[in-house]
């Protein structure tokens, strides 16, 4: 006489191990997204701190008492292969005394600027979305 012998699951132990995945991946969800996002922002800054500190590194080491259009060409090359992202563009803001410079830059499919006053030795990184500028970070 032949017996039977069980080798699989039931349709209930599917539904309920398939409900219990489905509950935890709910809750877990929203906190991954809010890492992801945290991580982003987090990796723009550093990238935008890395063209700050590329740009100063550029002026004090070539010591310029003014900045014109072929340093902002070589300053522009220098921070591509100090920071290894393309740089959009590099634009001096007219000021009379001191020197503050534009440097634009894509990252994750998002456009930010970078102001950096080499005189003040100060930054600022804005997200640009729409043509409004949104300051995300400041050192003083």
């Amino acid at each position: 006489m032949k017996t039977f012998i069980n080798k699989g699951f039931t349709f209930i132990e599917l539904i309920i191990v398939i409900s219990i995945i489905s509950i935890i991946t709910l809750i877990a969800m929203p906190n991954y997204l809010k890492y992801r996002e945290y991580v982003i922002r987090e990796e723009t800054l550093n990238i935008g701190k890395g063209i700050y500190l590329s740009a100063v590194d550029y002026y004090f080491i070539n010591s310029k008492d003014s900045i014109s259009g072929d340093d902002i060409d070589s300053m522009k090359k220098f921070i591509q292969e100090d920071v290894g992202l393309p740089i959009i563009s590099v634009d001096k803001i007219k000021s009379s005394v001191e020197h503050i410079l534009d440097i634009k830059y894509y990252y994750k499919a998002n456009s930010y600027k970078c102001e950096v006053n080499l005189n003040r030795n100060k930054c600022k990184i804005f997200y640009i979305k729409n043509n409004s500028e949104n300051l995300i970070y400041q050192n003083y």
